[in-house]
């Protein structure tokens, strides 16, 4: 089967495509910003259709993680010192991801909750969790070590809650993919769902604790 034509394959291109545009609409920054977060956040609300259940908490809670999360975003995004803070927030949570996928595929390993999300290990929480360390460390120059080593590692614990709160919706939806905007990568909602809960803590970490 060629490359190209597995899910992989298909996520790459698709990140290939989109990473030098989200690069290039956060240098420009300006109007564009908000045009950008106001489709992509229509755009989860059409997804959120499909995992709203009335009659289940999840949905709520993911209702308000999804307002907060897109506020954080829009603070995060948009105005002085924007593309830096945005950066450093994608490095977080899309490292957190590629490195909780590299672990849980080669380390394999226990399952934390098969019956939510089948693929999620420890060894891939492992991952998440070094992942934020690793950016962190490398973009400031902390002046507590411990502390500053704790809040990276949550920042990952978070993102991998988040991911699962959504699998857990989508279950009880039975759905697979919350959409399939993205080719390999499922929906807009796939791809931010731990976006959405880090967002609030980095936008307190670069208000109040920098």
């Amino acid at each position: 089967m060629s490359t190209l034509r597995t899910s992989l394959g298909q996520r790459l291109i698709t990140a290939s495509i989109a990473i030098p545009i989200l690069l290039g609409i956060l240098w420009y920054n300006g109007p564009l910003v908000i045009l950008t977060l106001g489709i992509i956040f229509c755009l989860s609300l059409w997804e959120f259709r499909k995992l709203f259940l009335p009659r289940l908490w999840a949905s709520y809670a993911f209702a308000i993680i999804m307002a907060i999360g897109f506020f954080s975003l829009y603070h995060i995004c948009y105005g002085e010192g924007a593309f830096l803070q945005a950066i450093i927030l994608f490095g977080v949570v899309f490292g957190s991801d590629t490195l909780a996928f590299v672990f849980g595929k080669n380390l394999k390993g226990p399952k934390i909750a098969p019956k939510i999300s089948p693929n999620k290990t420890w060894a891939g929480l492992l991952g998440a969790v070094i992942a934020p360390i690793i950016v962190l460390h490398f973009a400031f120059s902390p002046s507590n070590d411990i502390l500053f080593t704790l809040f990276a590692g949550c920042l990952g614990v978070v993102g991998q809650a988040g991911d699962f709160l959504e699998s857990y919706l989508k279950r009880k939806a039975d759905v697979k993919d919350s959409g399939a905007l993205l080719p390999g990568h499922g929906g807009i909602l796939d791809r931010i769902d731990a976006l959405l809960v880090i967002s609030p803590l980095m936008l307190i970490f670069y208000s109040y604790i920098l």
